[in-house]
């Protein structure tokens, strides 16, 4: 499957879980931990944090929310894009 799309799709469940982690409102009382990774966390030694979390979690998970929707809508110009470019070439090519 091309890149672009697996990487939406892994938006689309990111997306999904932190709205069930928003609907079920247990962050309120449990607070919130992030792993923060520079980089994939499968790329060599990268600097890791592990931050718990107690207070501003709604402003918090607003901004990962518009981080992963701004991301998924660069993942979507980037896929249209390389769209167009395929069908010019196969336009020309006469396919």
């Amino acid at each position: 499957m091309n890149d672009h799309i697996l990487r939406i799709k892994a938006i689309d469940e990111q997306l999904k879980a932190l709205e069930r982690i928003t609907k079920q409102g247990d962050y309120m009382a449990a607070g919130l931990s992030i792993q923060v990774t520079v980089g994939a966390p499968t790329e060599g030694d990268q600097p890791t944090l592990n931050i718990g979390l107690c207070n501003n979690l709604d402003q918090i998970l607003d901004a990962l929310k518009t981080g992963l929707q701004q991301a998924r809508n660069e993942r979507m110009l980037m896929a249209k894009s390389e769209l167009k470019e395929l069908q010019s070439f196969f336009d020309k090519e006469g396919s």
